[in-house]
């Protein structure tokens, strides 16, 4: 992003700005508070409540965490106090920063008009999942922040063939494998991926020297903690050590490998489950009856934009290729893993840009047949 492009869009960046705020404030006086007393929350606020208190990073049940949502937190705590609303205002905030990422992935990539770019950054920004999740004291509003960023990063400097932008890209790719170690491999996926789509499109592939630079800043910004971690737990450690519980977390010893073919199979459409379920959601209509019928409508929105988005597959445009790359590689490691259902949540803002390219496409393609 440059001047120009903030002088050209300021007001409708202007009203992502204001949504996001919008969004913090009514979290923070009408959305039921979740407790961080359970889950991956619990085990977040204990790291970030030693590293201020104690000046060191613990052990959490006998495995070391990925680092960067509890330095996140932590920065929260010893500058603004240990309030979960402070957190809730902003993660509020990043999330209006992954509207303006999607914002720009439409206007300078998918070629969307400004209001079709706006009418789908709104919708990730008001994005009822992503909402939820920025109430909670969980990672993935900052991972998909920086995750877009990168990816955003990454696909301009494909396009212009920037050292330095490759450099940053490396970098922002390591940062988001700090915070969620899911995206380990994908600078590896990306890069291979960008063979297969400059075969199929006239995109022109990395050069050698391009790929070379960008795993680089990838791996020195990754090395530091690697070699902590490792130290720390004397064995080789990439990011964090309960990788393994998370393979095996539902391979019991009495299943045959039949039955795990049988689970991993399922998770590949348990992975789009569009999430609206659990504790979090049981929370929700509790306080807001009628939000049992929004959930529902919720459902049945995200599979009609997700059967658009596969249609824009079809179109074999780079950018569209990319798009099902980037959500291709969570669909894959999920499937290997586990899909609950917010780990499908860095392919949503992907879908619905693809959804509204594909319709914006669909609806030009119509007024120029009416015209002949």
């Amino acid at each position: 992003m440059n001047k120009q492009f903030f002088s050209t869009h300021k007001w409708r960046l202007m009203l992502l700005l204001i949504g996001s705020l919008a969004i913090a404030a009514c979290s923070v006086l009408f959305f039921p508070r979740f407790s961080i007393d359970v889950g991956d929350s619990a085990k977040y606020h204990a790291i970030a409540t030693s590293l201020v208190t104690e000046h060191a990073y613990p052990i959490i049940e006998e495995e070391l965490y990925a680092p960067g949502y509890p330095l996140f937190l932590s920065a929260i705590y010893s500058t603004l106090g240990t309030s979960q609303g402070s957190i809730i205002v902003l993660q509020g905030i990043l999330l209006g920063g992954i509207a303006l990422a999607v914002f720009c992935f439409g206007i300078k990539f998918f070629l969307l008009k400004p209001k079709t770019a706006l009418l789908a950054s709104g919708m990730v920004l008001f994005w009822p999942y992503f909402i939820l999740y920025a109430n909670l004291v969980m990672s993935e509003i900052l991972f998909i922040f920086v995750l877009f960023i990168a990816l955003l990063t990454l696909w301009h400097s494909w396009n212009v063939n920037s050292i330095k932008h490759t450099i940053t890209a490396g970098i922002l790719f390591a940062i988001a494998t700090l915070i969620r170690p899911v995206a380990l491999l994908l600078p590896v996926w990306l890069i291979l991926g960008s063979f297969i789509i400059a075969r199929l499109t006239s995109l022109q592939a990395p050069s050698a020297r391009r790929i070379l630079i960008f795993f680089a800043a990838v791996f020195l910004t990754l090395s530091p903690w690697i070699i902590y971690s490792s130290i720390r737990t004397e064995s080789i450690t990439p990011v964090a050590t309960n990788l393994a519980d998370v393979i095996t977390k539902f391979d019991e010893p009495e299943h045959t490998a039949l039955d795990t073919l049988k689970q991993k199979s399922m998770n590949l459409a348990l992975f789009w489950n569009p999430g609206a379920g659990g504790y979090q959601a049981d929370a929700v209509v509790e306080k807001f009856g009628a939000a049992k019928y929004f959930i529902t409508l919720y459902k049945i929105v995200f599979f009609i934009l997700l059967l658009f988005a596969g249609l824009a597959a079809l179109r074999k445009t780079p950018i569209a290729l990319y798009s099902w790359l980037c959500i291709g590689y969570f669909w894959a490691v999920h499937t290997v893993l586990f899909p609950y259902p917010r780990y499908a949540l860095p392919a949503i803002p992907f879908v619905i840009l693809l959804s509204i390219y594909y319709l914006q496409h669909m609806i030009g393609s119509k007024k120029v047949l009416n015209q002949k």
